[in-house]
């Protein structure tokens, strides 16, 4: 399933009166189901979502309800937006798959959708009339496994040149940007959720899905997987770590070893694995085959 860019959820967190809104982003994963960051919902008194922003379809709805880490940045910074499932009826709102990721040194091709403060634009509304909108960013970037290791987060390392820094008030071009969905491809595996100054203004920080699994306490996890469809254990998640060259070159020697081999060696795995190695390696050999 491709990215769609309508399903980008503009996020509006009401305070009580007298204190600023907070913006954040997010992304309808299913029907009627909303996924962003802890953070952006922290004291909202009222949440509102914005779907197909600035589209005549545009779609503004309060939130029925919303769930938040409540750990907030300490924890997984996960949230889950509860909307009216029929605001997009109509629509195809295929439910958005997830995936996990392995222990390792690989580089990942991400890309995000989100509604920075450096998309902050002015249009002209009236007569002497000034409209002050966000308009939608898509990012691309790799992600390195290794990176953020002790944290347990996922470094993003954005691959055009990155916004102004920080204003002299100390507000980061990535304001608004907290809540969007990291994919790898056609899966979702984590959210924006921080931009450190000290890095630069082209790097982000976003929360992994599947350490949700390991740090959420069971009756917060049991949520979090019944409203995003995900599976009941990390381990479920498919990989999206690309196979190794000489992985991929293994498992395909292994099918045909397979369907080579007599009924005699059916069972006989490690046996078979073995072989397959050896044909997937680097030593050159001859292939004899005879009758048995």
């Amino acid at each position: 399933m491709a990215v769609e860019s309508w399903r980008v959820a503009q996020i509006v967190a009401d305070r009580e009166s007298g204190v600023d809104s907070f913006r954040g982003s997010g992304y309808l994963v299913a029907p009627g189901v909303v996924l962003t960051a802890a953070h952006v919902l922290v004291g909202a008194s009222a949440v509102r979502v914005r779907l197909d922003v600035g589209q005549q379809s545009e779609i503004e709805v309060p939130a029925e309800r919303w769930w938040a880490d409540p750990d907030g940045h300490h924890g997984t910074d996960l949230a889950v937006i509860v909307i009216p499932a029929d605001v997009t009826a109509g629509r195809d709102v295929e439910r958005v798959q997830f995936g996990g990721i392995s222990d390792c040194t690989a580089v990942l091709s991400v890309q995000a959708l989100g509604f920075p403060r450096s998309k902050l634009r002015g249009a002209a509304a009236g007569v002497g009339e000034l409209k002050v909108f966000r308009d939608l960013d898509q990012v691309s970037g790799h992600a390195p496994v290794a990176a953020n290791r002790r944290q347990g987060t996922l470094a993003v390392y954005l691959d055009d040149p990155p916004p102004a820094v920080p204003d002299s008030a100390g507000l980061s071009p990535w304001d608004g940007m907290s809540g969007a969905a990291v994919w790898v491809g056609n899966r979702i595996i984590a959210v924006v959720a921080e931009h450190h100054a000290s890095e630069g203004a082209g790097r982000l920080t976003a929360r992994r899905i599947d350490r949700a699994y390991e740090r959420l306490p069971e009756w917060d996890l049991d949520r979090l997987v019944t409203w995003l469809g995900l599976v009941s254990g990390a381990g479920g998640l498919p990989d999206v770590v690309p196979a190794a060259p000489g992985q991929l070159l293994q498992s395909a020697y292994l099918e045909q070893v397979r369907d080579l081999t007599p009924d005699a060696l059916i069972g006989r795995d490690a046996e078979l694995a073995e072989l397959a190695r050896l044909c997937a390696g680097p030593e050159a050999y001859v292939w004899w085959q005879a009758g048995p």
